[in-house]
């Protein structure tokens, strides 16, 4: 994929202006390379909506891990929506227990952003019923995820960008460019 197709595909898929401003600020950067530089995991996150619903929800958990430190030992609904959600990736949990153990998490979900992340995650799982509605919900569930981890729990600029950048590096270890560049060449992206 060229620069120019990234640039018309981020203008088709209506590409949030912050993401569309960064990558205008690097204009000698590759797509390969934006994907291997991008400073936000919600956009990582959501540029890779279209790819295998389940390695998407498998990155969502890894963010949504991140943001359990913020929950109080004793409440460990997140954390089991978390593992439920893995087990239903690899084929060990159904999708109505992947609904049971969101559902538990959803009363809590304004309480608490690490439960937002834990909610989300699994909700990614459980709310689909097409593939087209899979990958939105996977997609939107992610960098929901990505998003509470990072911007509920750091404060300064500094923290919330560190915190960014690990969750980037976890995306980037389940979810290759070449992935993305295919959903993104093949028309799926944005379904």
């Amino acid at each position: 994929m060229t620069r120019k197709d990234f640039n018309k595909t981020l203008t088709r898929l209506c590409a949030c202006h912050e993401a569309v401003d960064w990558c205008a600020a690097e204009p000698r950067l590759s797509p390969a390379k934006l994907w291997a530089t991008c400073p936000r995991a919600d956009w990582l996150l959501w540029l890779a909506k279209a790819i295998d619903r389940k390695v998407l929800v498998a990155a969502a958990c890894d963010c949504a891990v991140t943001a359990l430190k913020f929950v109080s030992k004793s409440e460990k609904r997140p954390a089991e929506a978390i593992r439920i959600t893995r087990l239903w990736i690899n084929g060990l949990a159904s999708i109505e227990e992947v609904q049971t153990a969101s559902d538990a998490v959803a009363a809590a979900v304004y309480t608490s952003n690490a439960f937002t992340a834990a909610y989300t995650s699994a909700a990614a799982a459980a709310s689909v019923s097409d593939a087209v509605f899979a990958a939105r919900a996977a997609a939107s569930a992610a960098a929901s995820a990505a998003a509470s981890a990072s911007y509920v729990y750091a404060t300064s600029a500094n923290a919330k960008s560190k915190h960014h950048k690990l969750m980037c590096g976890l995306i980037r270890r389940r979810i290759k460019w070449a992935e993305v560049e295919k959903s993104l060449a093949t028309g799926k992206a944005g379904a």
